[in-house]
């Protein structure tokens, strides 16, 4: 009787152990979960002040300095169909179409306004 009363209490002990060490798991798991979301805070909490303090230094008339200091700019696309399609629009508005390309459109002030296919509105501002 004694040997099995002590057989249950060790059975018990370990069953309790092995309990207690799976709940400290999880508590350790979800201490480091939250440690890795308070850190991914804290980085875009410091991204956000970088960027507003370039937006905060980088104002239009620092930008034309620059941009006047380093000498010409070539643009950024080069392409011939690109350019031609930039040539077209320079020289005329195309009309709009009822299909999903690129529209345009031109209000009584001399500007531009194109809406693309993806929603974004371009608007060229005859100065």
């Amino acid at each position: 009787m004694f040997v099995k009363l002590v057989f249950l209490i060790l059975i018990f002990g370990g069953t309790g152990v092995g309990v207690l060490s799976v709940r400290q798991s999880r508590l350790q798991a979800v201490h480091e979960m939250a440690e890795s979301r308070h850190r991914a805070l804290q980085l875009n909490e410091q991204a956000g002040e970088i960027r507003s303090l370039i937006v905060r230094s980088s104002t239009p008339q620092r930008v034309h300095e620059i941009m006047e200091s380093h000498g010409e700019f070539v643009p950024a696309s080069s392409t011939p169909a690109q350019v031609e399609f930039v040539e077209r629009v320079l020289e005329r508005a195309p009309e709009p179409s009822g299909d999903d390309h690129d529209q345009a459109e031109e209000s009584s002030s001399g500007t531009l306004i194109f809406t693309l296919s993806d929603g974004t509105r371009v608007v060229l501002v005859d100065e």
